[in-house]
């Protein structure tokens, strides 16, 4: 486990599975590869999983979390922005089964590929989850195209935003 005690840390993992505990302050933790779990607690954290299945917690503070290849769990706290890729990958990258869930305040989730349960949770959420085909990209799987996600709003006036076929729950 490693435990972030000073103020301000930046951590960035080696590849293999880990365990990240942040503090209250502002961090930044890229956790690399492995099937990683970080808590970011308080704070405006930035926080990457990258590949791996991934659990990754925002908790309260302003985070912005990204999750990365692989079958990842993303739970937010008080208005935090999650995408299940950073945008520098390719569409290839923007795969795997995730579970995202928004918390409370008006948290933004992103996801693309994969077949997503995305829950907003309470207050007034953005929930965006597009399989869309990008024909310049051909290293991206045909399988991943039309996959069916969850979109669930939650309490609150919620915008959820998807394919033909993605369940909406109001």
């Amino acid at each position: 486990m490693v435990e972030f005690e000073n103020y301000h840390t930046h951590y960035i993992g080696t590849g293999a599975s880990v365990e990240v505990e942040a503090n209250d302050s502002d961090n930044g933790i890229y956790a690399k590869g492995g099937n990683d779990t970080v808590v970011a607690l308080g704070g405006n954290d930035w926080v990457e999983g990258n590949a791996g299945n991934d659990v990754l917690y925002g908790n309260d503070g302003g985070e912005s979390v990204t999750g990365g290849v692989g079958n990842g769990s993303g739970f937010l706290g008080t208005g935090d922005v999650i995408t299940g890729w950073k945008s520098s990958n390719s569409p290839s990258d923007m795969d795997g089964d995730d579970f995202i869930r928004g918390g409370a305040g008006d948290d933004i989730i992103i996801n693309n590929f994969g077949s997503n349960f995305l829950l907003g949770d309470s207050d007034d959420d953005t929930i965006l989850a597009l399989d869309g085909h990008s024909a310049a990209d051909v290293s991206v799987n045909e399988a991943d195209f039309g996959t069916v996600d969850t979109h669930e709003g939650g309490a609150g006036d919620d915008r959820l935003i998807g394919d033909v076929g993605d369940v909406m729950i109001v």
